[in-house]
């Protein structure tokens, strides 16, 4: 049973890295093109 829920838990956190990631991405690139054209 506790093998099964540390799984999950790395499952999850696996899952909210890879898609967290682009995000940050995404908006630093925002951040970055904002400033720019100001």
């Amino acid at each position: 049973m506790v093998n099964v829920l540390i799984t999950r838990q790395i499952e999850l956190a696996v899952r909210i890295i890879t898609l967290g990631l682009p995000a940050c991405i995404a908006l630093e690139q925002r951040l970055v093109i904002s400033r720019f054209l100001r």
